[in-house]
């Protein structure tokens, strides 16, 4: 009937192949779906970000100042005693990557507020 090869697990390799082709397919298929969708998110969140460029900024620089940029100097160095500071500033008690979660995320919420406005 078959004139295809067997394989030890008594399957043919044409039929395996072909699987393997289909399962790509579909994969790529749904992988270019998602980036489409995901695209034209990004897009549109542009299009409200680059319309309310001076609430962005603003919220930006405020951000900014309101955790203000110096570093903690003027501490002595223990971090379990927030009195130990004379200035204590926030980079003394965060550091980075935590300071621009929170900037990100209020740009997130100016963002929502944004498009449900609309």
């Amino acid at each position: 009937m078959n004139d295809m090869e067997e394989t030890e697990n008594g399957t043919t390799v044409a039929a395996t192949e072909g699987t393997f082709k289909v399962i790509a397919r579909r994969w790529w298929i749904a992988t270019f779906r998602v980036l489409d969708r995901v695209t034209d998110i990004v897009e549109a969140d542009w299009a409200i970000i680059k319309r309310e460029g001076d609430l962005f900024g603003g919220a930006f620089i405020l951000l900014i100042g309101a955790l203000n940029v110096q570093s903690g100097k003027y501490c002595d160095g223990n971090t379990a005693d927030y009195l130990s500071c004379t200035r204590p500033t926030t980079y003394y008690y965060y550091n980075g990557l935590e300071i621009a979660l929170i900037i990100i995320g209020v740009f997130l919420i100016l963002l929502w507020f944004q498009k449900r406005r609309s």
